[in-house]
Parts: C-alpha cells; sequence; structure tokens
C-alpha cells in the first residue's frame, strides 16, 4: 500500500533529517519531492537548488525525484512512501489538511497528490523540534570563498536559512551588520566573485557605496545587480531596487514593500526602522525582531538609538551594554555606546570608548575624532 506524508515546519527545525531517517527505515520504493512555497511570512521558500533532495539521494541511492519522474512510477509499487515537504514557519491552527493554505492545496491537486498524512515539526509528537547544532562542541573555521563553491546554486538555499534562523543565532544581517564598512565591501566583492549570477551578493556593495555617498560607484553596482535579479527572492529584489540613485523613485516605499515580504530578514527590518520616521512605529518593528533575535548587533545598535532619541535613556543603555558585552572585538558597538555616554553626559567613558573603537580598527577615524572634542 502506497503513503503520502505531508511534513512542514521552519528552517533548522530537522525535517531533512528526519526525512532520512524515515527513508532509511521504510521498506520499499521512496520518493521526495518539495513544494515551491509563496512569498508570505509563512510560507515563504528559498529558490530550489535541490540541495536537501542531492543530500537525501546521496543516502537513499534509489530515492525518486518527483519533481522530474513520473508520480505513476512509484506509485504503483506496493509498501512506497512519498514525502511531499513545503514551508509553513506557523504552527497550523487546525489539524489534518484543514490547517494547510488553500494554494498549497491547490498545488498537491496540480500534482495529483493526495496525502493520507500530514505533519507539522513543533506541534504534532512525531516531529519534536531539535536543534542539529551541538552548542557545546561548536569548531570555528575560516574559508576563502573564492574558488571554494562547488555548487553556487545552494547560496540561495544557504541565504535563505540563514537569514530565517536555521543555524541558530547566525544571520546574514549579524554578519554584515558586525563588519566595518571596508570589510563588509570586501566580504561583497568576493561573493560577487564566486558566483557571478548572485544578485544579493552586490548588497555589501550598494551599502557601502550609500554610506560613503559614492554616486558613480553605487549606481554601477546597482545596474549589475538589478540585471541578475533573476536569482533573487522577491524581498531580495525590493531590497536591491530601494537603493536606486534615482532620486525620483520612492526607495521608501521600495523598502517597505521589501520588509511585507521578507520581515523576518535583520537587514531588511533594521534599515526599513532607521528610515521611519514616526520613533514608537520604528521602535515597535525593531523590538519584534528582538523578541526573534535578542542578541543581534544590527538591532540592538538601532533601538538604542532609537530609544536614545526618544529620551528613553534606561533602556537604551541597556542595548548600547548588551552590545558591549556580546561583541568586545567589534569597533562599531563601542563608537555607538560613547555616543550614549557623551549625550548622557559621562564624557569621560564616552572618551574611553570612541579611543577603544579606534584602538579595534584604525578605519573608525571619526571614534578618533569624536575623542579629540573631548577635553579631559
Amino acid at each position: 500500500m502506497s503513503e503520502t506524508w505531508l511534513i512542514s515546519g521552519s528552517p533548522g527545525c530537522g525535517k531533512t533529517s528526519w526525512i532520512l531517517d524515515t527513508f532509511k527505515n521504510h521498506q520499499g520504493s521512496c520518493g521526495y519531492i518539495r513544494l515551491k512555497g509563496f512569498s508570505e511570512i509563512d510560507l515563504e521558500q528559498a529558490v530550489s537548488s535541490k540541495i536537501d533532495f542531492n543530500y537525501l539521494k546521496d543516502q537513499i541511492p534509489g530515492l525518486v525525484d518527483l519533481n522530474s519522474s513520473s508520480l505513476a512510477s512509484i506509485t504503483s509499487e506496493e509498501n512506497s512512501l512519498i514525502i511531499i515537504e513545503f514551508p509553513q514557519f506557523k504552527v497550523p491552527e487546525l489539524y489534518g489538511l484543514n490547517g494547510i493554505d488553500l494554494r498549497v492545496l491547490k498545488e498537491l491537486e496540480d500534482l495529483k497528490l493526495k496525502p493520507n498524512k500530514y505533519l507539522h515539526f513543533g506541534r504534532d509528537p512525531e516531529l519534536q523540534i531539535k536543534d542539529t547544532l551541538d552548542f557545546k562542541n561548536i569548531e570555528s573555521y575560516n574559508l576563502d570563498l573564492k574558488k571554494s563553491i562547488w555548487d553556487p546554486a545552494s547560496l540561495n538555499t544557504f541565504w535563505f536559512e540563514l537569514v530565517n534562523g536555521a543555524y541558530g543565532d547566525v544571520y546574514r544581517a549579524k554578519a554584515l551588520m558586525n563588519l566595518e564598512n571596508e570589510k563588509a565591501l570586501s566580504l561583497s566583492d568576493s561573493l560577487v566573485k564566486v558566483d557571478s549570477t548572485w544578485a544579493t551578493a552586490h548588497l555589501g556593495q550598494l551599502h557601502y557605496y550609500s554610506m560613503n555617498n559614492d554616486l558613480n560607484k553605487k549606481t554601477e553596482a546597482f545596474n549589475i545587480a538589478m540585471s541578475k535579479l533573476e536569482t533573487a527572492s522577491i524581498g531580495e529584489s525590493l531590497f536591491i531596487k530601494s537603493y536606486n540613485p534615482d532620486t525620483t523613485v520612492d526607495t521608501r516605499a521600495l523598502l517597505r514593500l521589501a520588509f511585507l515580504h521578507a520581515p523576518n530578514d535583520p537587514m531588511i527590518r533594521t534599515w526599513y526602522a532607521w528610515g521611519e520616521q514616526d520613533v514608537d512605529v520604528a521602535i515597535d518593528i525593531l523590538k519584534k525582531g528582538l523578541n526573534r533575535l535578542p542578541d543581534n548587533t544590527g538591532l540592538n545598535n538601532m533601538i538604542g538609538y532609537k530609544l536614545m532619541n526618544k529620551g528613553d535613556m534606561e533602556q537604551a543603555r541597556k542595548h548600547f551594554a548588551l552590545n558591549v558585552a556580546s561583541n568586545p572585538k567589534v569597533a562599531n558597538v563601542h563608537d555607538s555606546y560613547g555616543d550614549y555616554l557623551l549625550k548622557a553626559g559621562n564624557k569621560k567613558e564616552a572618551k574611553k570608548l570612541f579611543l577603544k573603537a579606534y584602538e579595534i580598527d584604525n578605519n573608525f577615524i571619526r571614534s578618533k575624532e569624536k575623542a579629540d572634542k573631548i577635553e579631559d
């Protein structure tokens, strides 16, 4: 008898590991398909690089890819098992197929797939969320990306999962926001070299040239990124478009759309909140991000400045202090805490932090200049 199971859950919850174990323990033919997903927050899916299928296929050589094979090739066999994977971040309110988005049901109908079991990670006892990382035994590994990526398409999947928390407290925005401008530019340049078709790799360039008011280079990077949007998600495409150097374009509206399509992306959320004129609205946006990423440097830094501008100095201090404690080797967090202390009237400690920022990275000339203006 053929079984067809539908499995859902957020990135990093353990779906692929569970599917692999299930296939290994099944006595019969196995088939796998991953649905495409949609752009909404709870149903968004990365552009498929087939990285999950390739991993499963490596462990289960006879695994049938239902994206490219006829359904009849496996359903006609006795004791076959088909597992359908689709993204759904939020726990469905209803059990069974009644808890599934109607568009997903339509996709299943078009594929002539009729699940007789639906399980969601974190809700059903068979699918308990279990971290796949051993946080007691983590190794650090540095690698020059150039000529080291053998499957550039998988970067899309990695990028998506990274942003949505699949690897714990490691996020694209955190990596970029913790880098000083020159280092972020260098990383962006290296990513462009790794995969010349990857539009999102240009974001570091766009941000750097925007912050340094280099209109010519920003325009050049923007035009190149725009020519590669086919490889980007909807949220990423809108985010890239929001860097349009044409002043007649409503880039704020584009950024707002990017935020609506990818509200969990810390970089988009932080950048959108930074431009929000209503301080309370901006703080609310940042707080929701912090609920998901309490230690994120960019979010804490941004909310610290917003709270400081609002006059809530004590709450602002907590966020700046957390950043310094969590990231003592990052120049920018010392510079930001120095800004807070200077406004709070503690010039002596502010000067120490400005000098510390400059000591960590002598590219932080602005920190040195701020320190020099403070009289002992």
